[in-house]
This record gives structure tokens, sequence and C-alpha cells, in this order.
């Protein structure tokens, strides 16, 4: 996710393999449950790498291969908005 020559040529290689790609869903991400005064720099930085970063490169770098697609989407996806019970219950 992080490593940029490394998620374009996963890219390029699924698409050979496939035949193209006509989705990307971009799952990937980081959290830190800590207070702000908590978290360590390296861990936000982690974070930010992956959950913004990873997730803009991903679609980045696929947006040519979903060009070619008859029915192109990019599903974003995130953990739940609040530390509710009923989100890890299961």
């Amino acid at each position: 996710m992080r490593e940029e020559v490394a998620v374009k040529d996963a890219l390029d290689q699924t698409a050979a393999h496939f035949g193209g790609i006509d989705i990307v869903v971009n799952n990937a991400s980081a959290i830190q449950l800590t207070p702000v005064a908590a978290t360590d720099m390296r861990r936000f930085d982690l974070m930010h790498q992956i959950n913004a970063r990873g997730t803009f490169m991903v679609s980045k770098y696929a947006i040519s291969h979903l060009e070619k697609s008859a029915n192109p989407h990019i599903l974003m996806l995130s953990p739940p908005l609040d530390m509710q019970e009923k989100w890890f219950a299961p």
C-alpha cells in the first residue's frame, strides 16, 4: 500500500492476468484508538500513508485500467464512524 512501484506493478499484473480491471475496492486502513496526546507520530504517519495516500495511489494507477472497462467502479470502504458495540459484536 505504501510503495508506489509495488502498487503500480500489482495493478498492471492483475490487469494482464485477468484481462482488465473492472473495480477497485479500497479497503486497507490503519487506525490508532488512542487520544491525540498519546498517539505516536510514527503511527500517525502510518495511518495517513495507508488511509489517504494509499487509497489515492491505488485509485490513481487503476484509472488507466478502469477506463477500458464497460462499467468501472471505485468502491471506498472505511472503518466504523464510532465505537458503538454494534460495530464489533459479531
